[in-house]
């Protein structure tokens, strides 16, 4: 097994009830940095980096893992609503990184932390350092929605700078233009 972070963190998480849907080749868990209420990672337990490195029942496995996280999410809505308050509540109280903290109040005042989610969704899937992908392990974002968007820009909206945000909104602008 290696030192990263999934790995490491792997069997404290199973012990704590933080894996919220688990099969023989991957787990998830709820986002420490959130972006929409209910965001989970779907982590390989095959210590990979990229997708292409799968092979399979390794594959399917993780595959499977993401549609599957999402009816863990469902389930958890459906059953016990208060658990998720509650997850956010703890990561604004104790914070792994300092940007939890924000993210958590962030969650806990979002006009959709109790309202379920139907089978709308995005999945983020980052390869190589340029991409963003911050873990080298294989891992894919699972954003549950509520609400039309123009995509998994809008889930991850809070990542990108007011610059970058002003030249999304005139891009998609153009684009809504060019297809009238």
């Amino acid at each position: 097994m290696s030192l990263d972070i999934f790995c490491k963190l792997y069997e404290p998480w199973k012990k704590a009830g933080k894996i919220i849907y688990e099969n023989d080749h991957a787990y998830a868990i709820l986002s420490v940095t959130p972006a929409t209420p209910g965001h989970a990672i779907v982590i390989s337990k095959s210590h990979v980096e990229t997708l292409d490195e799968l092979r399979g029942e390794s594959l399917e496995g993780f595959v499977d893992a993401i549609p599957a996280t999402l009816s863990a999410i469902q389930d958890l809505y459906q059953t016990n609503p208060a658990a998720l308050v509650e997850f956010y509540q703890n990561l604004r109280d104790n914070p792994p990184v300092p940007v939890s903290a924000k993210k958590a109040k962030k969650m806990l005042r979002h006009k959709h932390l109790l309202a379920s989610p139907d089978w709308s969704h995005n999945v983020g899937y980052n390869v190589g350092e340029y991409a963003g992908q911050m873990v080298n392990h294989l891992h894919a974002q699972l954003f549950p929605r509520r609400e039309r968007g123009p995509g998994i820009v809008t889930a991850m909206e809070d990542f990108f700078s007011p610059e970058i945000k002003a030249q999304a909104k005139k891009l998609l602008h153009t684009i809504a233009q060019y297809f009238r």
